[in-house]
């Protein structure tokens, strides 16, 4: 049951008179302006309104106003934004949650609790004006836990690298959450998470507990972690690897020894291969190029980034960071094939 705070606004005094009477709540928490209590004792108690009790602001002698709400926000360098503002003018001010983006709201310390930070202006007809601060206690949903994984896929044969096309499902529980999405890296074939997730899946609304989330074309190798939402903000999950989850052992030797082979790729050119040596900007061929047929450069997701013949070197300085294939064919029939990492 939502319950409504009145906030009785002592012009003359600068105070704030309140009352949990008019409007039944059962309690007085905090707010950051000197209250006074329906007894008549002040207190100094700053207050966090609560989403069961919100506040209704009021001016003494039944003086009316024209009122407006701003909220502190991170997409605002600091400044309050505006979100509500009254037409004409009236005896009091409730404020409406659901006209309000919490999700974008900044948040503060008050008594070891996050909270949100917003003003509350008002101008009587009479040209009195004020502004103050006032503090709600809204919470984003808990920690969201994946509590079961499902993946299924199937292995593209035709590709010169483990390659997987597949769909997982995740099971996951978030206290107070009513929507989902799932942030995760650009790339694939990843041995270690990225320093930034560049990619968020879907919104998934859901009224379900716990919820059931579909992520479509996943791969090995790839980072990702959920995020629960409501209206007052988003929470973060622990970052999972889809390479977790796959129980085909014989693919997660393969994937292995890939990974000990990214471990031990140098920058400098490579003394095991002597036709394609690896430096750490560039790919010499080191060949009669009247030899070389042709060469090709492949991103581990089977992207063609380069290919050509007669080219004794191939530039990599506007590349990612990743791993690629290369290979070389010569006009003897014969064909070479390394993998490359770009640092």
């Amino acid at each position: 049951m939502k319950k409504t705070l009145l906030i009785v606004l002592d012009l003359l005094m600068g105070t704030a008179l309140t009352t949990d009477m008019i409007f039944g709540a059962t309690q007085i928490e905090k707010h950051n302006v000197h209250i006074s209590l329906y007894t008549g004792k002040p207190t100094d108690m700053p207050y966090a309104f609560t989403d069961s009790i919100r506040p209704v602001f009021v001016l003494p002698d039944g003086e009316v106003a024209k009122w407006g709400f701003s909220l502190y926000t991170y997409l605002a360098d600091g400044q309050a934004e505006e979100y509500v503002k009254t037409i004409g003018y009236t005896q009091y001010f409730e404020l409406n949650y659901d006209d309000v983006k919490w999700v974008y709201g900044s948040r503060v310390q008050v008594d070891g609790r996050s909270c949100l930070h917003g003003l509350v202006s008002y101008v009587t007809l009479k040209g009195a004006t004020n502004v103050f601060d006032v503090y709600f206690d809204l919470q984003p949903p808990s920690k969201p836990r994946v509590t079961d994984v499902s993946y299924t896929y199937e292995r593209d044969y035709t590709q010169p690298w483990p390659y997987l096309e597949g769909d997982m499902y995740l099971t996951v529980e978030a206290d107070g959450a009513d929507r989902y999405n799932v942030s995760y890296s650009t790339e694939p074939f990843l041995f270690s998470p990225p320093d930034w997730f560049g990619v968020i899946y879907g919104l998934y609304e859901t009224v379900t507990h716990p919820a059931v989330l579909r992520i479509e074309l996943v791969n090995w190798g790839e980072y990702f972690f959920v995020g629960a939402g409501n209206q007052y903000g988003w929470s973060r999950g622990d970052t999972l690897c889809t390479t977790d989850y796959i129980s085909d052992a014989e693919l997660l030797a393969e994937i292995e020894t890939l990974r000990q082979e990214d471990l031990g790729v140098s920058a400098t050119a490579s003394p095991n291969d002597p036709v394609i040596c690896l430096g750490r900007d560039r790919i010499t061929f080191n060949m009669d190029m009247a030899d070389m047929l042709s060469y090709d450069v492949h991103a581990v997701t089977g992207k063609s980034v380069c290919h050509g013949s007669s080219t004794f070197e191939i530039s990599t300085h506007g590349w990612g960071k990743g791993l690629y294939v290369v290979s070389v064919r010569t006009r003897q029939g014969k064909k070479y094939i390394i993998k490359y990492n770009k640092l």
